[in-house]
């Protein structure tokens, strides 16, 4: 680095125009910054992107239908963005004629914690103005907006220990540690629910006591068990902020009326349940975004699913990481959800039987070449020491006592 470079680095102007030494953490992560380098392992990471873009082509084989891969990482929740990415694939692959598209049958392979739920719909509303049917094939888990996708789906397919998750609507909660954060509006209502179901068995309990005391009248001692429930409960109700309940609420009511909406968009003969009934259960008779809907649940609520066969299963696998291990994390991730998962990030179409009948061609591809230059890049940025991440910048040194100020992104 030049000596140059180096001293300027080392001093921070302050607003009044006088610089000061920057600290010397700042210095470190600056300079760490600037000479990393980001290495493949002689290949080994691309060789294992490649496997892993291998067993997609394989998988959409074994289904008999073009695939449309739409993985995300944890830190990246379902937007328009991505949807307008895979959107964009899928619209370059299609049919240009389009009265043929009435025979066109497509899966979506989703593996996603949610996100969206606005993304999520118009992703489907594309699907169902461009395919005759889809259907939705998870292979490890599919939340929140993403469970969306899987219930306007014609069936859904998953593996073994694959899960969807109830409809709850996320809200954004902002950036923690260079990361966006969701939280579940179903939160606040459970924990309102608890609340309640609290009241109700503490005013029983006090009116009972009460009665045990020798307070027979019934109006001083209901006001007299109403007041102790006030004391005890009150503190816990003011924490609750109504604006933000509104908010939660609403945000439930959006993925119920988008549920609603797609069934009546695309009915189905082979759901064992009126829709309302299926969609209201998924919005609202669950306890936490994180319970799990296996396949069981999913025909116990009346949507038509089954399971991959021996043959999908293993590619599906692949594709997850069940199978192969990022060489470049040892299989550690920053989500545990994600552990293995060699391609974190997957947005792209395949047709081995039309578009992309010769394997190795499609591997040799542009797509496939933008993808692994994609999920490089992705890594690259995740493994750099970032200095605005939770971390003392010039920008922010303290004038008056020449201290740091620790800030976190966002």
């Amino acid at each position: 680095m030049a000596a140059g470079t180096e001293e300027r680095q080392q001093r921070t102007v302050e607003p009044d125009g006088r610089d000061r030494p920057a600290p010397a953490d700042v210095v470190a992560r600056q300079t760490a910054s600037q000479e990393y380098e980001y290495a493949d392992d002689g290949g080994a990471q691309t060789e294992a992107m490649s496997k892993t873009l291998g067993a997609a082509w394989d998988f959409a084989e074994s289904r008999g239908r073009p695939a449309a891969f739409y993985f995300l990482p944890a830190s990246e929740p379902i937007g328009s963005e991505s949807v307008r990415e895979l959107g964009r694939c899928i619209r370059e692959n299609l049919p240009p004629d389009r009265g043929k598209r009435e025979g066109f049958e497509l899966d979506l392979v989703v593996d996603s914690q949610g996100g969206d739920i606005h993304a999520a719909y118009h992703l489907v509303s594309f699907l169902y103005d461009n395919t005759a049917k889809f259907y939705a094939c998870v292979p490890r888990y599919a939340r929140s907006a993403a469970t969306l996708l899987c219930i306007a789906a014609d069936s859904i397919c998953l593996d073994e220990l694959a899960v969807v998750g109830p409809l709850d609507a996320q809200i954004y909660a902002g950036w923690n540690d260079g990361r966006q954060e969701y939280r579940s509006a179903l939160t606040p209502f459970k924990s309102l629910e608890k609340i309640r179901d609290f009241s109700l068995l503490t005013l029983e309990k006090a009116a009972a006591r009460l009665y045990d005391f020798d307070v027979t009248d019934s109006e001083l001692l209901l006001k007299s068990a109403i007041d102790f429930v006030r004391a005890t409960t009150g503190p816990m109700l003011e924490k609750m902020e109504s604006e933000r309940l509104g908010e939660y609420s609403q945000a439930l009511l959006v993925g119920e009326a988008y549920g609603q909406r797609l069934f009546r968009r695309n009915p189905r003969t082979n759901v064992k349940k009126r829709p309302q009934e299926i969609v209201r259960a998924l919005v609202h008779d669950y306890p936490s975004h994180e319970f799990i809907i296996d396949l069981f649940e999913l025909n116990e609520l009346g949507l038509y699913a089954e399971r991959f066969t021996e043959e999908q299963a293993t590619f599906a696998r692949m594709l997850v990481g069940t199978d192969a291990v990022n060489p470049q994390s040892s299989g550690r991730s920053s989500h545990p959800g994600e552990a293995g998962r060699v391609m974190e990030r997957l947005v792209i179409y395949v047709d081995p039987f039309e578009k992309h009948k010769d394997r190795d061609a499609w591997l040799d591809g542009e797509d496939v070449g933008a993808a692994i230059r994609g999920e490089k890049e992705r890594k690259k940025a995740a493994r750099s020491p970032n200095p605005w991440r939770r971390d003392v910048s010039p920008m922010y040194y303290a004038r008056s006592a020449g201290r740091p100020i620790y800030r976190r992104s966002g």
